[in-house]
């Protein structure tokens, strides 16, 4: 009842503000205003955070229409009582906003780009029906100032969700608005997430309502924005920028906490994950570990090529990107300067095809005129891919083009070409009949991934043969055949999708998983069927460089400025937490702008100085 009539005063206090501000008499807008307000305060329980978030809504608003009236947006019908009706017009826009937090709140929560969006067509349709009732009016050119208005508010309402978020208001609201309670149980279900990537953090928050009590599992603390590290790992971006700690995302989720722990063994029979420290006891298992290196049988080139899945891979190439144009520096004979200048990238798909091109923009653009003895332009950059082109799973003529971008960059480009040996200065490779030496000291490996350790020891227990990838065999609805309460999903699951093709290792495919898993358990506890899993495929792409990139989306396919800016504007929407967006973006401004990549830096271990790279000084 106390809600009911809350609405209501809530309602009568916006008409009665909108006759103030229609009418010329602010003071009795005003008035009733302040009294419904203080009888809103008066009923609630929560005074203090509901104040708090009131006053911020009130100053965003009133600095929004502060500077729209300095800059001649519109104007107030009664100029003489600008000074009341600004702050009134706030108040206004506020109770009808206050009316419906608690419902808004729900849907609005942690989504700032859907609150964007409402602040893009609710801010001007407010202002226009403040101008129907005779309360503003707008000037000239109209469609202009109400661009403005509309940019305004789809920062404005943003803002205001996010002190919403920071002050907790859906636990504040939760008793006295029974659908933002969280439901709780003597013995809640208890759900183990092992992984906290794309996949098990998609699951992890999509139970974040539900009445189970969730432990996430990790050897990080942080979550890994993968699609981006090359980034890292060619100094354009740091680690931070890309990694959020996972205590952080779950902080608000109150039936979710984190476990730094390394899972050793499972006990399905049980329903037990075993750590090396300890064990939990789960009702719903969530495997999603991801993958690592493939090396097709020669895992003793690891340590001469690197792959790219973590940090610390990120962080060795950017060494030995950056270590090799100072040791050419330094050298003394053209041979070792060219053997020093020259990068080899196993594996042409999108990690191949994006570290490539960094490389070569790293070498034409961002070095220039910082060396005397040597031009970076002059490094060569070879790209080796076994099949016949590169991006083999892009249809039509994008992995065509993808080549052309790449060779306008000076990328050498070599298809169907095997890599025999890797060497500590040289790398053998096989066309056909032929062999060759490569020459170099840097070689990159992105040629093929496997499944985790864990992912092996998954099939073991439940008498699955592992794929090629070692990764495990799932059923429709992504649980392990025999296990119905143990998930394996990401990288980890092999699932068809039609008759010989596979879902791919990328991260869309892990992201909804994780929400498919999420849903059926919810699904399972209120005894509700669930549907097979089915992949949505939005398109996929992959970028080379600077306004260089291809992308499909449906029956779409472009490449070149559209398709690099599709890929920038996609990544930084979906990176985990508001602060990265707004750093990567700063990031890649200051970039673009400058040519300049900030995060040059040589960390890691310094063998090279007086090792590897000895005799090239000589």
């Amino acid at each position: 009842m106390a809600v009911i009539i809350n609405n209501c005063l809530y309602q009568l206090g916006w008409f009665a503000c909108v006759i103030g501000v229609a009418t010329g008499h602010p003071w009795l807008g005003m008035g009733l205003a302040l009294g419904l307000i203080a009888v809103h305060l008066g009923l609630s329980a929560r005074t203090r955070r509901q104040l708090t978030l009131m006053a911020a809504a009130g100053v965003i608003g009133l600095t929004i229409d502060t500077l729209q009236l300095r800059w001649g947006v519109f104007r107030f019908t009664n100029g003489a009582f600008i000074p009341w009706l600004a702050p009134l017009w706030v108040g206004v826009l506020w109770m009808q906003f206050a009316t419906i937090l608690p419902y808004s709140l729900r849907w609005l929560s942690h989504r700032y780009w859907l609150s964007g969006v409402l602040g893009f067509i609710g801010g001007p349709l407010a202002y226009y029906a403040g101008e129907k009732v005779g309360a503003v009016v707008f000037l000239p050119p109209r469609f202009t100032h109400f661009a403005v208005v509309a940019i305004a508010w789809s920062v404005a309402l943003p803002a205001i969700i996010w002190v919403a978020d920071r002050l907790d208001l859906m636990n504040a609201l939760a008793g006295r608005y029974r659908f933002l309670e969280r439901r709780t149980t003597t013995h809640p279900h208890r759900v183990v997430i092992i992984g906290g990537g794309f996949a098990g953090l998609g699951a992890a928050l999509g139970l974040r309502h539900a009445a189970v009590d969730i432990t996430l599992v990790d050897r990080r603390n942080f979550h890994l924005f993968q699609p981006l590290l090359y980034q890292v790992a060619t100094g354009g971006l740091s680690p931070a920028n890309i990694s959020a700690p996972l205590r952080s995302v779950l902080k608000r989720r109150k039936n979710a906490r984190v476990l730094l722990a390394e899972v050793c063994d499972f006990d399905l029979a049980k329903r037990r994950v075993i750590l090396t420290d300890g064990a939990l006891d789960y009702d719903s298992l969530v495997v999603a570990t991801g993958a690592t290196h493939h090396y097709f049988g020669n895992d003793h080139w690891e340590s001469l090529a690197p792959g790219l899945k973590t940090i610390e891979d990120a962080t060795e190439i950017r060494r030995r990107i950056f270590m090799a144009f100072e040791a050419a520096e330094r050298a003394e004979r053209p041979e070792t300067v060219q053997e020093l200048l020259t990068f080899v990238v196993v594996g042409g798909g999108p990690t191949g095809v994006e570290l490539a091109g960094a490389v070569a923009e790293i070498a034409r653009d961002t070095l220039t005129h910082e060396f005397r003895s040597i031009d970076p332009a002059n490094a060569r950059i070879v790209l080796l891919e076994a099949t016949d082109r590169v991006l083999p799973s892009y249809p039509g003529s994008l992995p065509a083009k993808a080549k052309k971008q790449l060779e306008q960059l000076g990328v050498t480009v070599r298809t169907g070409t095997l890599v025999s040996d890797i060497a500590a200065d040289h790398v053998a490779i096989r066309a056909g009949e032929q062999t060759e030496r490569i020459p170099t000291r840097t070689v990159l490996w992105a040629a093929g991934v496997k499944a985790s350790a864990l992912s092996r020891r998954i099939a073991s227990l439940a008498g699955i043969e592992p794929d090629r990838a070692v990764r495990v065999p799932v059923e429709p609805d992504l649980t392990v055949a025999g296990y119905p309460e143990v998930f394996v999903i990401g990288d980890m699951a092999s699932l068809a999708c039609g008759p010989g093709v596979f879902l791919p290792g990328v991260a869309p495919v892990a992201i909804q998983q994780g929400k498919h898993v999420a849903r059926t358990i919810r699904n399972r506890l209120q005894s509700k069927p669930t549907p097979p899993f089915r992949y949505r495929d939005y398109g996929t792409m992959a970028t080379i460089g600077r306004h260089r990139a291809v992308a499909v989306c449906g029956p779409l396919r472009f490449s070149g400025f559209v398709a690099w800016l599709a890929w920038l504007i996609v990544h930084l929407m979906n990176l985990i937490e508001f602060r990265g967006r707004v750093l990567v973006l700063i990031e890649w401004a200051w970039n673009y702008v400058t040519w300049n990549r900030g995060a040059r830096l040589i960390t890691g271990k310094d063998r090279e100085l007086t090792h590897g790279h000895s005799r090239a000084y000589r």
